[in-house]
């Protein structure tokens, strides 16, 4: 089991079984930079969700299903500032349907709430961002966009 986001990279390639990496720390410490720099490693199989928008559109009516669909079947998704946005019983519950859909798949989680932290949020949440041997990366650095 890896414990990097280089063991993560080599472990899809090597086509192991899917685990999830999540990337948690304070805003400014690169853990979208990480993410973007490895999902452009798979071109045409890894799948961008910004999670804010997401958010908007579902609080604005707007039909999300195709995005969601898109984000669940991808061979492996991103899913950038998960609990960034206001959160409700609403989202939360949206978040907990697609984790639900991503497990045993390639899945990037950027956040700054920590495993705990989304385990007082929602133990739905957390219990699945926990689990399997899903590697979890505390990027406490410097802040990134100051170096």
């Amino acid at each position: 089991m890896g414990t990097s986001a280089g063991d993560f990279v080599r472990e899809i390639r090597a086509k192991q079984s899917p685990r999830w990496l999540t990337l948690w720390g304070r805003s400014g410490t690169g853990k979208t930079f990480l993410a973007r720099s490895i999902h452009g490693m798979f071109p045409g199989k890894a799948h961008w969700l910004d999670w804010v928008d997401l958010c908007r559109r579902y609080q604005c009516k707007e039909d999300i299903t195709g995005r969601l669909r898109w984000a669940c079947d991808a061979a492996l998704v991103v899913i950038d500032d998960a609990g960034a946005e206001h959160q409700t019983p609403a989202t939360l519950a949206l978040l907990h349907g697609l984790l639900q859909a991503r497990i045993r798949r390639w899945t990037i989680i950027t956040t700054n709430l920590s495993p705990d932290a989304w385990r007082q949020r929602d133990e739905r949440i957390g219990s699945r961002i926990i689990r399997d041997g899903n590697t979890h990366a505390d990027c406490s650095t410097l802040d990134f966009a100051a170096r």
